[in-house]
């Protein structure tokens, strides 16, 4: 059996046996191979691959119309409220809104994504655009994301002057 020998305290040799130093090797490894391994599994997490989907469901969406895009980006909820699906763009030279589509309606903001500052902006320009008070208003989800959802009280507005009005900001750019 092999030994190593080292010099401990006040010159004293110890001995250890190698299968300990064995051992210790195994678990540094051991150590090693955990951490690629998470970080492997993080940088997998952070690509978000897109989930196969399944034959059916191609083909029943090909058999059912599309609505028009205006019904996806503006819409009612079952209290009454309106909700508008916004895809924001900060950083923009003004406020604008570009277009409507089945994602959302297409805003520009001219407020850099900093400290919840497009979202001030994007509610103040809605309020002004839709002619109501910024208080009817309410960013509902989305406040870090450009993919947000603001609720407009029913009191405040109708739903159809809330597309006449998008639709003639949209004409006017």
């Amino acid at each position: 059996m092999l030994f190593l020998v080292f010099s401990g305290h006040y010159g004293q040799r110890q001995r250890f046996n190698t299968s300990y130093v064995k051992k210790i090797v195994k678990f540094s490894l051991l150590l090693m191979f955990l951490s690629v391994l998470s970080r492997s599994l993080s940088d997998a997490r952070r690509l978000k691959m897109p989930k196969p989907s399944s034959k059916n469901a191609k083909k029943s969406e090909a058999s059912e119309p599309k609505e028009s895009s205006t019904a996806d980006a503006i819409a009612e909820n079952k209290n009454g409220n309106i909700v508008l699906s916004i895809q924001a763009k900060p950083g923009a030279k003004q406020n604008n809104i570009v277009d409507i589509s089945s994602e959302g309606i297409g805003v520009q903001i001219n407020a850099p994504p900093v400290e919840g500052e497009a979202n001030t902006e994007l509610v103040k320009f809605l309020s002004k655009v839709l002619g109501i008070r910024k208080s009817d208003l309410n960013l509902d989800k989305g406040s870090r994301s450009r993919k947000k959802v603001i609720v407009i009280e029913k009191s405040a507005i109708s739903i159809d002057e809330v597309r006449k009005k998008i639709n003639e900001e949209i004409a006017r750019n």
